[in-house]
């Protein structure tokens, strides 16, 4: 009776111990830094707590102001254009014109003196006299290659860097084959290849006219991200003060009791409880010889910073279709 009783209560610890220790043991998360992997210096803690309204206004005023400050100093202006504007650089560039061609008739004449043969008979006449015949045949011409040639390679070597340069290459060649084109014959196969020309030429003044606007809308980027830098002082001095105010009214409640802090695992990994998922997930971190705090399940009003929490593994696996054709394969 005695050792059956204790055993029974011996599986009722192990049993609830067991739903116990499964419900609190959480996921595990690696942090991504991404643009700020050379700012944040050793590794972050995460804190998981119920942040009051108040708290979560100041938290994300001193976040906005970081992101505004980490990224004026940290971010190459070239790299940002680049990364935003070479996309559509190359698509541009695929839209080069195509060749245009014309058609029409090619009449030629022979000349016959004296006589001449013809499905109607023969025919003889004074020596002195000449006779013609006519037939036509149908022909095709197109854009003069040069033309062509001249376009494409300005086309080909173009960057975001050379811009300004090859639009006015395209629009020196625009000019040299509009006057060109207009001194060439109105007749024969000469006015296909004027008509050719011409129509290249129309599509060709779209095309500098979409780079141009490219370029415009690169321009317009450049200064602003330039005028942001140069509203660095500005942040700077907006830091200063939430620095002497704010940020150690941050640091009171995050020392707290009543937060759950979480020590990461190595490498960035940090295993969360089950229990904190559904709170709210704080990093703090040492930058230059600061401690900052950054929301990891909140936005921000503007732009986000680029820390973010990633799952380690999924929580469960998939079963295997029937259809998957890696099924009978070893892994």
């Amino acid at each position: 009776m005695g050792s059956s009783f204790f055993k029974w209560i011996g599986f009722r610890f192990w049993f609830f111990s067991f739903l116990g220790a499964s419900f609190v043991w959480g996921e595990s998360f690696y942090l991504v830094e991404r643009r700020w992997d050379d700012l944040i210096q050793d590794e972050p803690v995460l804190y998981a707590c119920e942040l009051p309204d108040s708290t979560r206004k100041v938290l994300l005023h001193g976040e906005k102001i970081l992101v505004n400050l980490f990224d004026a100093d940290h971010l190459d202006i070239d790299e940002l254009v680049v990364e935003r504007f070479e996309p559509e650089v190359e698509s541009l560039k695929n839209e080069t014109p195509d060749v245009a061609t014309s058609e029409g008739y090619k009449v030629r004449r022979r000349t016959y003196r004296g006589a001449y043969a013809s499905s109607y008979g023969a025919y003889a006449g004074p020596s002195s006299s000449y006779y013609y015949t006519y037939s036509s045949k149908e022909i095709q011409r197109s854009t003069s290659p040069d033309l062509i040639r001249e376009v494409e390679w300005a086309v080909k070597n173009i960057d975001i860097d050379s811009i300004d340069l090859k639009i006015e290459q395209m629009r020196l060649s625009h000019r040299k084959w509009t006057d060109r084109t207009g001194r060439m014959p109105g007749s024969g196969s000469s006015r296909l290849i004027r008509e050719s020309n011409y129509a290249y030429l129309e599509r060709l003044d779209d095309f500098i006219g979409a780079w141009t606007e490219l370029n415009q809308a690169i321009n317009d980027y450049r200064k602003k991200a330039q005028e942001g830098q140069m509203a660095r002082a500005e942040t700077l001095q907006q830091w200063q003060r939430f620095e002497r105010n704010e940020l150690k009214a941050l640091k009171m409640f995050f020392d707290s009791p009543g937060v759950v802090r979480i020590e990461s695992e190595g490498e960035q990994i940090y295993n969360i409880p089950a229990d904190s998922l559904q709170k709210d997930l704080i990093l703090e971190c040492q930058v230059s010889g600061r401690t900052l705090y950054f929301t990891l399940n909140s936005e921000i009003g503007g732009a986000l910073h680029p820390l973010q929490l990633i799952p380690v593994r999924a929580s469960s696996a998939p079963e295997p279709s029937s259809d998957d054709p890696f099924l009978n394969l070893e892994k």
